[in-house]
């Protein structure tokens, strides 16, 4: 599944655009490399996820169906690390 199919539909980030947004941004690493949009991303995989507040580590546990229930989205990862950022940390990701 491409990653950033994978993260709309687990609900990780909300739209596709924004998906392939921070990929292009370098905002994503999987398994820690930098990732692209397209790139295929399978069961066991770690996500790395740049959001500007937090750092947030996940590891896939399932792929999601298409159009699945925002209840079960959440199932198909698993968050290993949360790191919430300072401001002055926010400032210096800009």
């Amino acid at each position: 599944m491409r990653l950033d199919i994978f993260l709309k539909e687990s609900r990780l980030i909300k739209r596709r655009p924004k998906a392939k947004e921070f990929c292009e941004a370098g905002r994503i690493s999987v398994n820690d490399i930098r990732a692209k949009s397209g790139k295929e991303v399978s069961v066991g995989d770690t996500l790395l996820i740049k959001y500007p507040s937090k750092h947030l580590t996940v590891q896939i546990v399932a792929l999601p169906g298409r159009g699945m229930p925002p209840t079960q989205a959440s199932e198909c990862y698993r968050i290993t690390e949360e790191r919430k950022l300072s401001p002055q940390e926010m400032w210096m990701e800009e």
